[in-house]
């Protein structure tokens, strides 16, 4: 309707009521150009699996979702044959020479052409591809954007949406930086689980830890690593998967992490912690009492809720969301001690969690 204005989170919560794929495509379809704040499309997108995301795009067109304001971690595959695909390249190209001293932003790129052979990208994505008409004009283009904090240029960003998506929006203020659980390394939620618990949601206190006191406010590998030994967490002592965390958080390869770099973490923190209160708020719609809930999830009535039992019960109110990390943040102690069932007692703390919902609401949506 004309007469409707909505921001992203209230179209995110919407979505929980609606089951299917389908459904919720058809209300995001509805509504995604009422938004009145398009720099926080991506609270919408963490939402949704990318298949729905996809089809959402092709009936409202690449350009109109472009991540114009927050396109780290997006997966973009384009059809060059179409004239909009290849100006969202030449977008995410231009973004690439501005916010990249090495032209290293557009991660994986891949071209393959119709006749089946790939694109030789030796050198990376040509930057004469800023021009539209110097990108080509078929073939399969595909890649992922990746961005430190400190390198994104926001006059760029604000540009490209006013001239190309048509939002007159003004990004000094009310972005509300967020980043998607969905595609995140295994081994990156796992850590982030333990942050949470052990640190109790302070993502900066961790960092403190880590750089030590006498700490040049950058992480280095050996940093990182030596904190996971004093932190006694065995389930990251393989060097392999302490190396690729620490990737993960340095989206520059620059050997260190940043205090802002690491302001992932806290997006991560947030998108879970929303994707609790959603899930317990599905909970509450579903059987109108968070401690009674409990029983239904305890199907065999041992006091004890295994994945098994959390998956098919999951699967079975009909709920759609993270619900594997979330399981095992609540089997987690304060220790970071990871247990193997959710116990009554973990589910009395997501009681309080329920409890404090106003609380915490506006906490985890502060805007910047």
């Amino acid at each position: 309707s004309d007469r409707i204005y909505i921001r992203s989170v209230q179209v995110r919560e919407l979505l929980g009521f609606f089951d299917t794929q389908e459904t919720r495509v058809e209300a995001m379809s509805c509504v995604m150009l009422r938004l009145t704040d398009p720099q926080n499309m991506k609270l919408m997108r963490t939402r949704v699996e990318a298949m729905e995301w996809e089809a959402l795009r092709h009936r409202l067109g690449t350009i109109t979702l472009f991540p114009y304001v927050q396109p780290e971690q997006y997966h973009l595959e384009l059809d060059l044959e179409l004239y909009d695909h290849r100006v969202a390249a030449s977008l995410a190209v231009r973004m690439n020479i501005k916010e990249s001293a090495r032209f290293g932003n557009l991660r994986n790129p891949k071209l393959v052409l119709p006749d089946g052979t790939e694109y030789p990208f030796e050198r990376g994505v040509p930057q004469a591809w800023q021009a539209v008409s110097s990108v080509p004009t078929a073939g399969i283009f595909s890649f992922q954007y990746m961005c430190s904090a400190e390198d994104r240029s926001l006059d760029l960003r604000q540009e490209q949406l006013k001239n190309f998506g048509g939002w007159n929006q003004d990004l000094s203020q009310g972005i509300i930086w967020w980043t998607f659980l969905q595609g995140v390394p295994e081994a990156v939620r796992l850590y982030l689980v333990h942050v949470m618990r052990h640190f109790k949601n302070d993502v900066r206190a961790a960092f403190l830890m880590i750089d030590g006191p006498q700490g040049n406010g950058q992480l280095s590998l050996k940093e990182f690593k030596a904190a996971i030994v004093k932190l006694g967490w065995p389930e990251f002592t393989d060097p392999e998967k302490a190396v690729e965390i620490f990737r993960y958080l340095d989206p520059d390869s620059t050997g260190s992490i940043s205090l802002a770099e690491w302001g992932v973490m806290a997006e991560l923190v947030k998108e879970l912690q929303l994707a609790i209160l959603e899930l317990l708020q599905y909970v509450h719609r579903t059987f109108g009492n968070i401690e009674v809930a409990y029983s239904f999830f305890d199907a065999d009535g041992s006091s004890s809720v295994d994945l098994k039992e959390w998956q098919e019960a999951i699967h079975g109110m009909g709920y759609f969301g993270p619900s594997d990390t979330i399981y095992k943040y609540l089997c987690m102690d304060d220790t970071s001690s990871a247990s193997k069932t959710l116990s009554r007692e973990r589910w009395d703390e997501v009681t309080e969690i329920w409890a404090r919902r106003d609380e915490l609401y506006p906490k985890i949506l502060e805007s910047t």
